[in-house]
């Protein structure tokens, strides 16, 4: 970078502070969508925004992040069959957050969980994800390789996997339920509403061991060949207060 007038190194880079922008999300989301790490999403109330195709995050250098917030229930984001959103570390994706939003899932099962964080964090805080089906674990949700994904007061409702995880799957990651609620998830092989496993980056790795906590949950009506609610392979399984039938 060079030396100031007295010798003192400066650096290559220097960061500004942008301040955020309040975004609408838009009625069709097509191509490229042009936001930065401090903007955030709003869906506006009684409103349903299709999101007709994967949306991957990150297609530059630095790192990003999304936020979508909208006003409740009315609120609804649609995901057709091969609809979602994709967040990757390896790619630059720090977060994905999303507040008082409704996820509608509609169609055949997805080939992929319709939200899929590796490496990064997953907030969702009063939302609801409704019909969402997959092929691959994780009805509606996919965290592995070192993600962190928490739930707070948010509802899965008729989330399915053809394997394993009917609503969420976890592989080596971290999983923090508080206040929320599992109605009608199901899964054909293990978890009904919750599968948790270790993960490894490849054979030669040491696997990296799943912890999921539920605190004052609500799991009803979910079924799974092994694990009618939860099931966790290989790592630690803390339940609070929660409730099963």
């Amino acid at each position: 970078g060079g030396r100031t007038a007295d010798g003192k190194w400066m650096p290559d880079l220097t960061m500004v502070p942008v301040p955020g922008r309040e975004r609408k999300l838009p009625s069709t989301l097509f191509g490229f969508l042009d936001i930065y790490d401090s903007d955030i999403l709003t869906v506006g109330n009684a409103t349903q925004t299709p999101l007709p195709s994967g949306l991957e995050l990150c297609s530059g250098v630095l790192p990003c992040a999304l936020r979508i917030e909208g006003h409740g229930p009315s609120s609804v984001v649609q995901l057709p069959s091969g609809g979602g959103i994709s967040c990757s570390s390896r790619s630059g994706c720090r977060r994905v957050a999303l507040f008082h939003v409704t996820l509608q899932c509609t169609g055949a099962p997805s080939p992929d969980s319709p939200l899929r964080v590796a490496g990064a964090a997953l907030h969702i805080s009063e939302t609801t994800l409704a019909g969402c089906s997959a092929h691959s674990q994780g009805g509606s949700v996919l965290g592995y390789d070192g993600a962190m994904v928490s739930v707070m007061r948010s509802r899965f409702v008729d989330s399915h996997s053809l394997q394993s995880g009917g609503a969420i799957a976890i592989a080596g990651a971290t999983l923090d339920i508080r206040q929320s609620q599992f109605h009608n998830c199901t899964a054909q092989r293990r978890g009904g509403a919750v599968w948790a496993s270790a993960w490894s980056a490849s054979p030669v790795s040491s696997a990296r061991p799943p912890v999921v906590t539920a605190t004052t949950t609500l799991f009803e009506d979910c079924s799974a060949s092994v694990g009618g609610a939860l099931s966790v392979d290989g790592g630690l399984l803390e339940a609070i207060c929660s409730k099963f039938y």
